[in-house]
């Protein structure tokens, strides 16, 4: 084999290759965007009300599992709980989870609250929801995780503090 033949052999070995991961991380990107756009419509409307968003991408695939927080001090409230509902609009093919640490939800949020049928885990042990206001959740939502107070007891319907509520005094 001749010397240019070697090299015209080699230069079309690192095209390919040089092709090949272009076309990956193209690819990549692509679905990226494919994400984003599928999810930006469920939260867009809450960005307002102070939640913050976490994601994590599942390897070569538009899908995510999407956690939403509305931390103490956010404005979610009984109020604007109906803006929770935009979370439906979420493609069925996402894992969702919110986490709800705010006083400002109470029992009066639960017809709100149970309108979120995409819902994968639902934490509101931190709101001002009663425990009776939990357990109604639960069983709301028997494909969901929603996580019961440590101190619940099925008959106390009592909002409670936060957990650690007296080492922050």
């Amino acid at each position: 084999m001749s010397k240019r033949a070697i090299i015209i052999a080699s230069v079309a070995t690192v095209g390919v290759a040089v092709a090949a991961v272009a076309a990956f991380f193209g690819t990549m990107r692509y679905i990226d965007y494919l994400r984003v756009r599928d999810a930006e419509p469920a939260f867009r409307p809450l960005e307002p009300l102070g939640a913050e968003f976490l994601c994590n991408r599942l390897p070569f695939d538009r899908r995510g599992s999407y956690i939403v927080i509305f931390p103490e001090g956010c404005g979610l409230s009984d109020g604007t709980s109906a803006t929770l509902k935009c979370m439906s609009v979420l493609p069925e093919n996402n894992l969702l989870s919110v986490i709800i640490r705010t006083r400002e939800v109470t029992d009066a949020s639960l017809p709100h609250l149970k309108e979120l049928h995409r819902l994968d885990s639902l934490d509101v042990t931190e709101t001002s929801i009663s425990d009776a206001g939990i357990v109604e959740l639960s069983k709301a939502f028997s494909k969901a995780v929603v996580p019961q107070r440590k101190s619940a007891t099925a008959g106390d319907s009592t909002p409670h503090s936060p957990p650690n509520a007296d080492r922050l005094r």
